[in-house]
C-alpha cells in the first residue's frame, strides 16, 4: 500500500510538471481589482488561446497582480493557486479543477457532429475524452457513442476532424444524450510522418483516422503496450509522448522523452530523446538524441545523434556519434563521428571515421576510411603494377583518403635464383598532393614464401617505403623510392634455412633470424 502511495504521489508529480510544459509562453499583463473571471478572459485575448473552463470554480477573490515576462503556466498557478490542471487540446487551453476529494465514475455520451455550414453529418469525426484519452469515430450518419470518466459530475469532450476547427466542450451528467456539434471548416496541414511506409504497415484503420484528425500535445509519464495501439494510451498512442514506455511486443508512440523498453519492436512517429532498447527493431521517423540499442536494427528518417548500437545494420537519414553494427551501417546524408561495422559502412559525407572491411562514401575530404577496400568519389583509387627488390611483379590496391588510405598487394618472382612470392596489406598516406606531383610514406606487413614449396611459421617482411610520384594524367601516374625491410624468421628447419639466407644478401644489422636492409621500389599507378 506504501509503494501504490509512493507511486500515485509520483505520477501525479510528473503529469503535473509534463502538463506545465505547454504553457511556457511568456507574456506581460497588469490587472487592476478584477475578478478571475474577467482576468481569465483577459489573459486568453492576450495569449491568443481558446480557454475552456467552469467559471464556478474559479476564486472569487479581487485581483490586482502585474507580470513581467511570466510565462503563461507561471500566472495561471498564481491566479488560481493550487487544485487546478491544465492541458493543451489544438487550439484550446483546458482548465480543470481538482479538489483534494472528489467523486469518480463515468457517463455514457451519446450525440452527432454536422457541418457548421451546410449541416451534413460528418464522419470518421475524432471524439476523446481529455484526460484518459478514450476515444471514438462518429459513424456514416455523424452519430457518435462514448463511456467517458467524470470528474465532479462533469466530463470534458474534445472534438477534431482534418480541414475543420477544433473544439472542446464540457458536459454535465444532465447533458449526456442527444448533443449536436457543429463544426467549422477549415483547411489543415498534413502530417508528413504519416507518408512513412513502415507507419502505414504498423497502424490500424482507426489509429490512421484520429492520427490525422487529431492535433495533440500530451507528454505522458508512463505506457504500457501489448501491440501498437493495444496499451494505455488506446488509439491515440500516435499522439502522445512518452517518459518511460514498455512494450511487451511492439509499442507504436509519438516520441520519446526518457526510456522505452520493447521486447521485439519500438516505434516512435516523430523524435527519440533518451534511451531506446528492443529486443529486434527501432524505428523511428524523425530525430533521435541519446542510445539506442537493438538486436537486429536500428532504423532513423531523420538525424541521429548520439551512440547506436544494432546487432545488424543501422540506417539513418544523417548521424553524429557513434555507429556500431554487426553488418552494416547507413547514413544517407552526412556522417559526424565513427561508423564501426563487421562489414559494410556507407555514408553520403564522411566527417568521421569508418572503420569496416568495407568502407563506402560518396564525399570524404575531411574523414578517414579505415578497412579492406575503400571507396569514395573524392578519395584515392589506385591500382598499381610494382617492380621491388624482393618481387618482380606485384599489383597493389590502393583505397580510402589522400591522407590515410589502406593497401593490399600480392607479387611473385617466378624466374631466376630466388623464386618466391607473397602478400600483404597496410596503410599509407600522401603527405603532399600536387597537381603533377606526390610524395608519401607506406607501411606495409607482407607474407614470403619460397615457390616451390610451403614454409611453416613467421616468415614476415615488414617495410617502410617513401614514394616520389609524378602525375602523366588524372589515371596514369609512376612512383618510386626507397624501402626499409625488417624481416622475421621463425622456421629453424635445416632445409628452410636457406630461404631466409636468399633475402637481404647485404643486410644492415642481423642476428638471431632478423635482419634489416634497404631496398627499392617503382610503380606504375592507374
Amino acid at each position: 500500500m506504501r509503494t501504490q502511495l509512493i507511486c500515485l504521489l509520483i505520477f501525479i508529480t510528473i503529469s503535473k510538471a509534463m502538463s506545465q510544459q505547454a504553457l511556457e509562453q511568456k507574456l506581460s499583463i497588469e490587472f487592476v481589482e478584477t475578478d478571475s473571471q474577467t482576468a481569465i478572459n483577459e489573459l486568453m485575448q492576450a495569449s491568443g488561446w481558446k480557454f475552456s473552463y467552469n467559471p464556478d470554480f474559479l476564486p472569487e477573490l479581487p485581483i490586482t497582480k502585474s507580470y513581467s515576462d511570466k510565462t503563461m503556466g507561471y500566472i495561471l498557478n498564481d491566479l488560481l493557486g493550487d487544485g487546478f490542471q491544465y492541458k493543451i487540446r489544438g487550439s484550446y487551453l483546458i482548465i480543470q479543477h481538482f479538489p483534494v476529494q472528489h467523486e469518480k465514475k463515468s457517463m455514457n455520451v451519446k450525440g452527432r457532429v454536422v457541418d457548421a455550414i451546410t449541416g451534413v453529418e460528418i464522419p470518421d469525426v475524432s471524439v476523446y475524452e481529455v484526460n484518459h484519452l478514450t476515444a471514438s469515430l462518429t459513424r456514416q450518419d455523424g452519430t457518435y457513442e462514448i463511456t467517458a470518466p467524470t470528474i465532479n459530475k462533469f466530463t470534458v469532450l474534445a472534438i477534431s476532424k482534418e480541414n475543420y476547427q477544433d473544439t472542446v466542450i464540457r458536459i454535465s451528467e444532465l447533458e449526456q444524450n442527444a448533443l449536436t456539434l457543429e463544426l467549422r471548416p477549415q483547411t489543415s496541414k498534413p502530417d508528413s510522418n504519416d507518408d512513412s511506409r513502415f507507419f502505414k504497415l504498423l497502424k490500424n484503420k482507426e489509429a490512421k483516422k484520429h492520427n490525422r484528425n487529431i492535433s495533440l500535445q500530451e507528454v505522458r509519464p508512463v505506457q504500457f503496450s501489448l501491440l501498437p495501439v493495444a496499451g494505455t494510451n488506446g488509439v491515440l498512442s500516435g499522439k502522445v509522448a512518452n517518459n518511460f514506455s514498455l512494450n511487451l511486443v511492439a509499442g507504436y508512440s509519438h516520441s520519446l522523452r526518457g526510456v522505452e523498453i520493447g521486447g521485439a519492436v519500438n516505434i516512435e512517429k516523430a523524435d527519440v530523446k533518451g534511451v531506446q532498447i528492443a529486443g529486434a527493431s527501432n524505428l523511428v521517423g524523425s530525430r533521435v538524441k541519446g542510445v539506442q540499442i537493438a538486436g537486429a536494427t536500428n532504423t532513423n528518417l531523420n538525424e541521429a545523434s548520439g551512440v547506436i548500437i544494432g546487432g545488424a545494420m543501422n540506417s539513418s537519414g544523417a548521424a553524429k556519434g557513434v555507429q556500431i553494427a554487426g553488418a552494416y551501417n547507413y547514413v544517407k546524408y552526412k556522417m559526424e563521428g565513427w561508423q564501426v561495422s563487421g562489414g559494410i559502412n556507407y555514408a553520403g559525407e564522411l566527417k568521421g571515421v569508418q572503420l569496416g572491411m568495407v568502407n563506402i562514401a560518396k564525399k570524404a575530404d575531411q574523414g578517414v576510411m579505415i578497412g579492406v577496400l575503400n571507396i569514395s568519389k573524392t578519395g584515392l583509387l589506385r591500382l598499381e603494377l610494382e617492380n621491388n627488390d624482393l618481387t618482380q611483379y606485384n599489383l597493389n590496391l590502393k583505397s580510402g583518403v589522400y591522407k590515410f588510405y589502406s593497401i593490399l598487394s600480392a607479387g611473385i618472382s617466378p624466374c631466376g635464383s630466388n623464386p618466391l612470392w607473397g602478400y600483404g596489406m597496410g596503410f599509407g598516406s600522401q603527405i603532399l598532393n600536387k597537381e603533377k606531383y606526390y610524395f608519401g610514406a607506406e607501411t606495409t606487413v607482407n607474407t614470403l614464401f619460397p615457390l616451390e614449396r610451403h614454409i611453416s611459421g613467421v616468415t614476415q617482411d615488414q617495410r617502410l617505403a617513401l614514394l616520389f610520384g609524378y602525375k602523366f594524367f588524372e589515371h596514369l601516374s609512376i612512383n618510386a623510392g626507397p624501402v626499409l625491410h625488417y624481416y622475421i624468421f621463425t622456421n629453424k628447419q635445416p632445409q628452410n634455412q636457406e630461404f631466409y639466407d636468399r633475402l637481404g644478401s647485404r643486410p644492415l644489422a642481423e642476428g638471431n633470424n632478423q635482419k634489416l636492409w634497404i631496398g627499392y621500389r617503382v610503380a606504375i599507378g592507374f
